[in-house]
């Protein structure tokens, strides 16, 4: 246990170095990207920011179904010369608003991302499919895992339109119900264990999850929208919450032999993690480090709903015994 807290550790310590160092993106803030901004939103864009000339080679369709606009189709049509500028001076490829360079497919701004999005929403909706069926709405703590099923489908589909298309609207949606799956887990912990430690334990602790949620959505509502304290917030309540969880199964693991499924999911969750300390431009213009990290999470659905099944059906054997 000492050892696993020591890793977790290490790991929320390089996360929140590495968000804090995050600063303004190099690409955007060179002149050469600017002067070509400043060229081609004069000659392709109106006054009002649309396209004056709507037979744009570039521009499609569904470029336009999805919002991307003339100053939108500058910033990325003036983004690969400066890359190609940067590279031509043997300098590291740039990160522009905050992003890499990603190729467009489909209008999609980040398609791996969104592919890989789609694919976590699938598996946990087909592990959800798969609790209802094992699982009957009488059994213990069936309609919070059931509800917790729900707010990671509602996160997922905020991923998908985040990457597709990031706006400051979509931006924060992406962060605030990434949250929401965090503090709920959180909430979890506190209705499974402190069911038994005195009445209205779960109430007071519900309440201190939706104040903790409250607090940080309303900062990224009403007073900034940062991207490295979001992250640290989320990394830091996150951390906290499996350690909790983690101690909890290594105390009842002989009582619960069940618990090794959730041991081996939060295992998973920490190894995944560290693709969000990675940064590196992205693989074939497509695959960068949050990407591939996205691929990861697909499978822990699965280690996570073997433990919340198991455990369910436990705890409504043991109610039928007491009664």
């Amino acid at each position: 246990m000492a050892r696993q807290g020591v890793t977790t550790i290490i790991i929320l310590s390089a996360l929140f170095a590495t968000f804090c160092i995050v600063g303004g993106s190099e690409g955007d803030q060179s002149p050469f990207y600017r002067n070509c901004i400043d060229k081609c939103i004069q000659a392709n864009c109106t006054k009002g920011g649309k396209f004056a000339n709507l037979s744009n080679e570039h521009y499609s369709t569904l470029d336009s179904l999805i919002g991307w606009t003339c100053q939108d189709e500058c910033r990325y049509t003036c983004m690969w010369p400066t890359v190609e500028a940067f590279r031509g001076r043997n300098w590291n490829v740039p990160q522009f608003h905050g992003k890499w360079p990603f190729v467009r497919l489909l209008c999609m701004q980040e398609v791996a991302s969104v592919t890989f999005s789609i694919l976590n929403f699938i598996v946990q909706f087909n592990e959800w499919r798969k609790f209802r069926k094992e699982v009957k709405p009488d059994y213990p703590f069936y309609w919070m895992w059931s509800f917790y099923v729900m707010i990671c489908l509602n996160s997922w589909i905020w991923s998908i339109v985040f990457h597709a298309r990031d706006t400051s609207f979509t931006e924060i949606m992406d962060y605030v119900s990434a949250f929401s799956v965090v503090t709920y887990f959180l909430f979890c912990f506190g209705a499974r264990v402190g069911s038994h430690l005195f009445r209205g334990a779960t109430v007071v602790h519900a309440c201190l999850c939706i104040a903790l949620y409250v607090f940080h959505a309303t900062y990224l509502l009403f007073v900034k929208l940062d991207y490295g304290y979001n992250m640290v917030v989320n990394v830091s309540v996150g951390g906290v919450t499996s350690i909790v969880w983690f101690a909890w199964c290594i105390k009842n693991r002989k009582e619960l032999p069940h618990t090794h499924y959730l041991m081996h999911f939060l295992l998973g969750l920490w190894a995944t993690m560290l693709f969000e300390i990675l940064d590196f431009e992205p693989i074939y213009k497509i695959f960068d480090a949050h990407a591939i990290w996205h691929c990861t999470t697909i499978p822990l659905p699965y280690l996570l709903f073997r433990f919340v099944k198991a455990d369910c059906k436990y705890l409504h054997k043991e109610k039928e015994k007491n009664i």
